[in-house]
């Protein structure tokens, strides 16, 4: 099918949609669909992790990340879809939730929302307005993890791969918990004992095998049994290795003072690994793509997009059909 070329385009209207997740999950989410007619482009947002929603919020932050890409994606022609992921605390998710521990920690599975991300882009190229065969996936943070993870499975036209990392968790966690110590001023020998207790509970992980010994009080915030299946799956996995081989045009964006995901090393490995790859660093931009006069005082969760990356976004956007 062949779609109507890319240009700027008045406001979108917004639709709901409901849809079957993986393994029966009722998720909500929202089309952004662009007032101008004819068949369009289209893009499946993914929110980084925890309990984060479509705008790409958690009740402890406001970055509206996802619903402002989602307005920049509209005005460039795209037919959107975001939506809650399925650790949203809303109560028509809640109430689907299972009562025990165990069977929580089978809910929230890695491969369960690996399940609701293809659902989501089923959903997305069965839209009358969109032209399936332009699909693609932004995935923003563990969002493209697992943008990466389903796309040999989901075949999308493309990537965009925002503040993603291009290591395992397992080394992102060791980096982070790391870096956290230093950063906070955890005295020693507490950051010592945190440091050593994390590396021997992301070795256990590593093998498939949730761990069995103690959880230092600094990191059961982290590493609650809720989450064993998920990290079970999710730290072996490798971005980059899984990467390799996908034949459509990626593009990689991280901010240049981003805390959580490095600009090198985790970009690094995902350019080298994508056949097709735009890269752009956001000047002084955090994880969250917002300008930060210093990463280690502001969390730079608030405020506009970083003007350049949005530039480049753009641009990249519009030179993928011609």
């Amino acid at each position: 099918m062949v779609g109507l070329p890319l240009s700027l385009v008045g406001p979108a209207t917004a639709q709901p949609v409901e849809f079957m997740g993986a393994k029966g999950m009722r998720l909500v989410g929202e089309y952004g669909v662009p007032n101008q007619g004819g068949v369009r482009p289209a893009v499946l947002l993914l929110p980084g992790s925890g309990p984060t929603d479509r705008d790409g919020n958690q009740p402890a932050f406001q970055a509206n990340l996802l619903k402002d890409l989602a307005a920049i994606l509209n005005e460039e022609g795209f037919v959107t879809l975001r939506f809650d992921k399925r650790a949203v605390g809303r109560p028509s998710y809640t109430s689907q939730w299972p009562k025990t521990a165990e069977a929580i920690g089978e809910f929230f599975r890695f491969e369960n929302f690996e399940g609701d991300v293809l659902a989501a882009y089923r959903r997305l190229r069965f839209h009358p307005r969109v032209d399936p065969n332009r699909v693609l996936i932004l995935g923003h943070s563990e969002g493209g993890i697992l943008a990466i993870s389903v796309a040999k499975r989901a075949k999308p036209a493309g990537l965009m791969l925002l503040g993603t990392p291009g290591r395992s968790m397992g080394d992102l966690l060791i980096e982070q918990i790391d870096a956290a110590m230093t950063r906070q001023k955890v005295p020693e020998p507490m950051a010592t004992q945190i440091k050593e207790n994390n590396r021997a509970i992301v070795a256990s992980y590593r093998k498939g095998e949730a761990y069995k010994g103690e959880v230092h009080p600094g990191l059961r915030a982290l590493y609650n049994p809720s989450v064993a299946h998920y990290l079970k799956r999710a730290i072996p996995l490798d971005p980059s290795h899984e990467l390799r081989g996908f034949a459509g045009p990626v593009y990689l964006a991280n901010g240049e003072s981003d805390v959580q995901v490095h600009p090198v090393r985790d970009m690094g490995p995902l350019q080298k690994a994508a056949s097709h790859a735009k890269a752009f660093v956001a000047p002084s931009a955090s994880h969250n793509f917002k300008r930060v006069a210093d990463p280690n005082k502001e969390l730079g969760i608030a405020g506009p997009i970083e003007p350049g990356f949005v530039n480049s976004l753009r641009t990249w956007l519009r030179g993928l059909w011609k």
